[in-house]
């Protein structure tokens, strides 16, 4: 998913629907600017509620990446 330039309430919405048809072997990827990755902190925390592991990644120039994917439940 990219999220563009400025993170807003259509991103988070987005990230919801894209959430509920990820599946437990699935992974998602954010794709953001580096500048802009401040502003992920609502992004994160939808990810946290609904039982996503986040692995922040720095990427090539100015590229910022989340690696996210679903906690095993046990």
């Amino acid at each position: 998913m990219d999220v563009g330039d400025n993170i807003d309430l259509n991103d988070e919405k987005r990230l919801e629907d894209i959430l509920a048809s990820i599946g437990p072997d699935e992974k998602l990827i954010l794709l953001m600017n580096r500048a802009d990755a401040h502003e992920a902190d609502d992004l994160i925390r939808i990810l946290e509620e609904k039982g996503f592991i986040i692995q922040p990644k720095g990427g090539h120039e100015d590229d910022y990446y989340l690696h996210c994917w679903r906690r095993n439940k046990k």
